[in-house]
């Protein structure tokens, strides 16, 4: 008989198998800054529980989901180069799904409806969170989709902003093609006024010209800046920043142009940082709007600005090229470095938890319900948990849970048999007492 370790006394409700309710978790997208930009639920943290085989693009990375029931399953959703995924918290695979096409992007999730986006260098294609496709669009090359209430917004290379409805994939406006092209860039929201704001970098016919537009939520232009004026270097990641009609954002560094954080509004800059030397590359900004701080992967490690642009911090952590920063509830900072390091620090600066994963670069992580942090590596996916790691010499124990007046549970709520069990997390039942349980081999 396999071996099942006794994690943890739990007291919560218990997943049965009633009708299970979609909900998402927090939908930070890493270099697609949607307009929530705070975890509602902290990192909890302290070992590594499993890593998946996956070639992940940096500049993609995985979304958390869940099912809710009685009790909450996790979900974590991303794609490769041609396969979208979905799999459960223990890193079982829920579905997957052949897009038949490369993907760079990451996916982007409707909150209430559990309707996940993916964008590919041909589709923009709609799933539920049962892996069924709901409906597809073609574009040319799609980049990181942004959804605001029923609408999806993509950018493609071609330098057009679209506007889909998210019920049934049907254009309700476009604009372009936007001067200087749309690569490296996604359009981002305004949640409180709908104001759409995107930045441009540039193409092969307008190579030299880098704007930012904003747009009202029905496709009409409110403003366009021209940054050609005063500094070169691309637009990157736009993203609202506190009050209405204001947008904060970076250029990254190319054919040794300088960079810089921009904080800008219809008037043109309102504030700038960018000392000699500083670099920034693929990074987006994420904004702790209750402590109003900034945060951004530099070549040196994580820069933290205030609204103003002043300088509060800057943590040494090497260089953070892909992995854009996520702030839990508490206000901590959670991000990967170039090579391989995965970082939890608290609000000033202090290390949390580190890991070490030799797989770098990391990319942009995301965080589950129940507290679960995802990450991807060059080969791999890391899941990291507060659950114990499993020591190898536990694997040939006896085992610490009789089977006898005993119901066990997968994390769907079905009922297994101990034959069917696997390696995972399970809900152990005995009486009126509920345990959470590691199966190991």
């Amino acid at each position: 008989m396999k071996t099942l370790i006794l994690t943890a006394l739990l007291g919560f409700g218990f997943l049965m198998a009633n009708p299970i309710l979609v909900e998402s978790v927090y939908p930070m997208i890493g270099v697609n800054p949607e307009h929530n930009f705070q975890s509602e639920v902290a990192a909890a943290v302290n070992n590594l529980a499993w890593d998946f085989p996956v070639t992940i693009s940096p500049w993609s990375g995985p979304i958390t989901a869940h099912l809710s029931g009685d009790t909450v399953v996790d979900l974590v959703i991303f794609a490769d180069s041609s396969f979208l995924y979905c799999l459960r918290s223990n890193g079982q695979i829920y579905w997957q799904e052949d897009l038949s096409a490369p993907v760079v992007s990451f996916p982007a999730l409707k909150d209430t409806a559990g309707q996940v986006i993916v964008s590919t260098r041909d589709s923009l294609i709609s799933f539920n969170l049962n892996g069924s496709r709901q409906w597809a669009v073609g574009i040319n090359g799609g980049l990181h989709p942004t959804i605001w209430h029923n609408t999806v917004y993509v950018a493609d290379e071609s330098g057009y902003l679209s506007a889909y409805d998210l019920t049934n994939g049907h254009l309700k406006w476009q604009q372009g093609p936007l001067g200087g092209g749309l690569e490296n860039t996604t359009a981002t929201i305004d949640s409180l006024s709908g104001n759409v704001y995107i930045g441009t970098l540039g193409n092969q016919l307008q190579y030299y010209d880098w704007k930012v537009y904003s747009f009202d939520s029905l496709g009409n232009q409110r403003w366009v800046k021209d940054y050609l004026a005063f500094e070169p270097g691309g637009v990157q990641m736009v993203m609202p920043l506190i009050s209405l009609d204001k947008v904060v954002h970076h250029n990254f560094e190319q054919f040794g142009w300088t960079c810089g954080v921009y904080a800008v509004d219809s008037s043109g800059v309102i504030w700038r940082y960018g000392p000699p030397g500083f670099q920034t590359y693929y990074s987006s900004i994420a904004f702790d709007r209750a402590r109003n701080r900034l945060y951004l992967g530099t070549s040196e490690g994580l820069l933290v600005l205030d609204t103003l642009g002043n300088r509060v911090n800057k943590i040494l952590t090497g260089s953070v090229t892909y992995s854009s920063p996520l702030i839990d509830s508490l206000g901590n900072v959670i991000i990967g470095t170039d090579d391989g390091k995965f970082y939890i620090f608290n609000p000033n600066g202090q290390t949390v938890f580190s890991y070490t994963t030799s797989d770098g670069p990391l990319g942009s992580p995301a965080i589950g319900m129940n507290g679960d942090v995802y990450i991807a590596g060059w080969t791999k996916l890391f899941c990291f948990t507060a659950v114990p790691a499993i020591a190898e010499k536990n694997k040939k124990i006896v085992p610490t849970v009789s089977f006898r007046d005993t119901r066990i549970y997968n994390m769907l709520g079905q009922q297994v048999g101990s034959s069917q069990l696997r390696r995972g997390i399970y809900f152990v039942k005995t009486g009126a007492k509920t345990r959470k349980v590691v199966m190991v081999k």
